[in-house]
């Protein structure tokens, strides 16, 4: 993979998108490039330090091991791990190889020392998070609203809501002839 390769993938993710060229050539010059084979661990749930999988090609898979999640397959410009980045908290999913592929990995040290050099980084991924952190807080009041209507005996009628991103507008209805 070259520089310019992990810098596109890079653009591509929510949680580096936004930030400029310079700061994203440091993370894909810097960042370890790994090759991994279908079946690879990449890392256990628990161990080992903080690091963001940035995913160049392949799919991957996450398991929960307290099944508080279902598991889930991402792939190419996908981001695992970059909340650790973040509360330098350890992995909380194992991250297993479905196929062949490469990764960019990005470590809390490197991490750390990018964001000492470009603090606006760390800003960006906070702000790219708590977007992400408001439509999952939506999604999951839109669905207690439908557990609630369901435990009531009422069919749930709610028509469902777009996945992540806006929304439109309502419409002002029709217009009058005057």
């Amino acid at each position: 993979m070259s520089i310019s390769e992990a810098v596109n993938i890079l653009h591509r993710t929510d949680a580096f998108g936004g930030l400029g060229d310079d700061r994203l050539n440091v993370l894909a010059f810097s960042g370890e490039r790994i090759r991994f084979r279908a079946g690879d661990i990449l890392c256990e749930a628990g161990e080992g330090a903080p690091r963001c999988h940035v995913i160049v090609s392949g799919t991957l898979r996450i398991v929960d091991p307290s099944e508080q999640q279902p598991e889930r397959t991402l792939g190419r410009a996908a981001t695992i791990g970059e909340y650790g980045l973040i509360t330098n908290q350890p992995p909380d999913t194992t991250i297993m190889a479905e196929t062949d592929g490469e990764a960019l990995v990005i470590s809390r040290e490197l991490f750390d020392r990018v964001i000492g050099d470009f603090p606006d980084i760390a800003l960006h991924m906070r702000e790219a998070m708590q977007t992400r952190l408001g439509h999952m807080l939506r999604d999951l009041r839109t669905l207690e609203k439908r557990l609630r209507r369901v435990e009531d005996g009422g069919r749930d009628r709610t028509p469902p809501e777009p996945a992540h991103g806006p929304t439109a507008a309502p419409s002002p209805g029709p217009r009058r002839r005057r």
